[in-house]
Formats: C-alpha cells, sequence, structure tokens
C-alpha cells in the first residue's frame, strides 16, 4: 500500500477542501492539502474496497442489519486490542459516535442538567449539548508545556456538584492527542462511583494509540459505562457511518434502543456493516503500516518547529497534533490569519475546543508525508521572519 501518493483532490465532495476552496479559490490549482477535518487523506484499504466491489455485485442493497459475524468480529477485536469482554448483544450499531451520544444524554440526563467535559475537548461535544440543551461542565485540563494532565481537584468539584449528570470522556483526547492511563481512568471510575455519576467514554480514537503507549479501556473497569467505538477513523470509514455503541447494562441498552428506534438512528447501512467486519478482520496491515506514517508525520512537526516558540504537544494517539502558538502570536497577533492567506496553511482553530484552546491549532497528521512536510516550511517562512 502506497501511503505517499499525490493528494487526492476532493473539490465539490469534501467539507474540508470545499471550506479550503470557498476562503481561497486559488487554492485549486496548488499542490497542497487542508489539514483540518479528522479524515485521512490516504487511500482505503484495498481489501475493503474489494469486499465493497463484491457485495456490490450481489445487485442486493435492501434493508440490513448488523449479522452475527459483525457483532462477533467487534467483540474479537476488543477482546484482543484492549482485553474488554463483551457479548454480541452489549453492541448496538449507530450511524455515529456523536448521533449515539445525544442519545444517551436524551435517555439519561434531563434538559438543563451539566454535563462534565474535560477541555480542550473536541468541538462537537458542545455542539450536540446545545442542541440537547444540556450545559457543558468544564473542567480545564492543566497544560505543563505541552504535557497535559487532569485537574482532579476541579474535577471532583464539577462531579460533587449535583447539577452535573453525566461525564463525557473523550479517551484517546482530542485534540491534544493524550492516551489516558490506567490511574487516571481508576480515578475518574472513583469519583463516577462515589458521587453516582455515570461516564460515557468516546473511545472512537483507541486504534490509533502510538507505540510506547496503550490504551485501557474505560469499560475494563466500570461495566455499567457506555463505550463508543468505530472504524471511521481507524480504517477512514468516516463516509460509511457507522458506530458501536457497547452497553453492558440491559436495562440502560433497552432505553437506548428503544429511544433511537424512535427516530430511526439505531443500525447502519449495508455497505457499511459489510466494510467495517473485513476491517476488523484483515485490516490490521493496513492499520500497523498507517501507523507508522503516523509517528512518522509527528516526529517531523516536532522537528521542524523545534527551535521556534511554537510548543508541540507530544502525539500519543490520534493523528491530530495540538500546536501552542502563543507566544509567537505575540509578536504578530495576525499571525494565524497570515498562516491561512499567506502559507496556505489551513489547520483547525483551537478556540473551537473551549476557551482555553486560543492561540492553538490542531494539525491532521493523516497525509502523504511531502504534503506535511511543505506545509510546515511554508509555516516557517512566516514565523522565522518574526
Amino acid at each position: 500500500m502506497n501511503f505517499n501518493h499525490n493528494a487526492i483532490k476532493r473539490f465539490g465532495r469534501s467539507y474540508k477542501w470545499d471550506a479550503m476552496l470557498e476562503a481561497f479559490p486559488e487554492t485549486e490549482a496548488m499542490d497542497i492539502m487542508p489539514f483540518t477535518v479528522a479524515e485521512m487523506e490516504w487511500q482505503t484499504d484495498p481489501i475493503i474496497t474489494q469486499t465493497l466491489q463484491t457485495y456490490l455485485a450481489e445487485d442486493i442493497l435492501g434493508y440490513t442489519k448488523a449479522s452475527e459475524t459483525y457483532t462477533k468480529a467487534v467483540c474479537q477485536w476488543m477482546h484482543n486490542h484492549y482485553h474488554l469482554d463483551i457479548q454480541c448483544d452489549d453492541i448496538i450499531t449507530t450511524p455515529g459516535v456523536i448521533t449515539a451520544i445525544k442519545m444517551a444524554l436524551e435517555v439519561m440526563t434531563t434538559e438543563g442538567d451539566g454535563v462534565i467535559l474535560l477541555t480542550p475537548v473536541y468541538h462537537s461535544f458542545f455542539k450536540m449539548l446545545e442542541a440537547v440543551h444540556r450545559i457543558p461542565a468544564t473542567s480545564d485540563l492543566i497544560n505543563h508545556n505541552g504535557i497535559y494532565s487532569i485537574d482532579f481537584d476541579d474535577l471532583e468539584a464539577k462531579f460533587k456538584d449535583p447539577a452535573n449528570t453525566v461525564m463525557i470522556m473523550c479517551h484517546p483526547h482530542n485534540p491534544i492527542g493524550r492516551v489516558w492511563t490506567r490511574n487516571e481512568l481508576e480515578r475518574i471510575h472513583a469519583l463516577s462511583l462515589e458521587y453516582n455519576v455515570p461516564v460515557i467514554s468516546d473511545e472512537i480514537h483507541a486504534d490509533l494509540t502510538l507505540s510506547g503507549h496503550q490504551h485501557v479501556s474505560y469499560g475494563t473497569l466500570d461495566p455499567q459505562a457506555i463505550i463508543c467505538t468505530s472504524v471511521s477513523k481507524t480504517f477512514n470509514l468516516a463516509g460509511l457511518k457507522i458506530s458501536n455503541i457497547i452497553i453492558k447494562d440491559e436495562r440502560l441498552r433497552h432505553q437506548f434502543v428503544n429511544h433511537g428506534e424512535r427516530y430511526g438512528t439505531i443500525g447502519a447501512n449495508a455497505l457499511a456493516i459489510q466494510a467495517a467486519e473485513v476491517a476488523y478482520r484483515k485490516g490490521q496491515p493496513w492499520l500497523d503500516q498507517a501507523l507508522q506514517e503516523i509517528e512518522a508525520n509527528a516526529a517531523i512537526v516536532s522537528d521542524r518547529f523545534a527551535a521556534t516558540d511554537i510548543i508541540v504537544s507530544p502525539l500519543e494517539a490520534t493523528y491530530l497534533i495540538w500546536m501552542d502558538f502563543r507566544e509567537v502570536i505575540k509578536k504578530d497577533p495576525t499571525l494565524l490569519q497570515r498562516l491561512e492567506s499567506e502559507a496556505y496553511f489551513f489547520a483547525s482553530d483551537g478556540e473551537a475546543f473551549g476557551a482555553n484552546g486560543a492561540g492553538f491549532l490542531r494539525m491532521n497528521l493523516a497525509g502523504p508525508q511531502r504534503y506535511i512536510v511543505e506545509a510546515c516550511d511554508r509555516v516557517l517562512d512566516i514565523v522565522n521572519k518574526l
């Protein structure tokens, strides 16, 4: 599999490519790529596309449910990778993790309830909470020169507040790239038990844990938690819309399914199920190579910016690297705008991930290496002249 092909320009059929084009029409003729939305710019594993082609040749695209072979593949993956033992009946397929968390909140909480978040955090959490009329109860992570940790004193205060009735955990954590350790997870679980506040763990980036780090599924500590996983980030299948929601508690699982069926948000489409199953069964070699590429790209960014005032957080998981430009911005408050308009460097604005993300950028590393190198050099051309 070639991970260093030329970028496939997806103008007219991609949100992030079209956003770049709309802002700067001249980019259509340029050999660059955007580093915003969390999706890969590598071609899909041929094993997956071949499976879909075979399935399409059968000419049957009717209503489809997740088969037992699919749920067994999920169970085996979770056991082999995370020692999380689940039953097929524990798995509910939905079109996406955010959709599923929204449903869970509607089942587990009431309007006006507070939802605990560790910030900065995935921006869609804020949009989702606004949509269901829940209140973000944010606990700011402690930033030690680019290395983040949990402020457990503040977090306990959030758990202790009776207005807060659930915690959504991003694990691994987007955008900072942290893998929460077993000790950190145990402390969160202890707070959950003490104050009777359940946890929903979004583990969509778990399979993208890098070498030297270990993802401990929160489900191995707390059988009452809701665990959210998917192949969408792992194998770049977000366009197919499928996720696995693991709920061991039978009563909560039935409530979740009954609520979702009212809105048609239980299940996944025929192609998604086929693609996800073969990814779980045969996609590991492709994933191993993708992880090597991510680590190499992360090293490039860290090395390129090492001599500047840009602080690059160490990447433990995900393909999203978090960069602190606050010191550089002091020299030029318009720097982030200039990086787009002059360097054509398009990354995600850190402020979208919470107020304590202002002055940061999140860069997507899942793409051909030369585009990473060239983008860093364009940034340096501006930063080094300040």
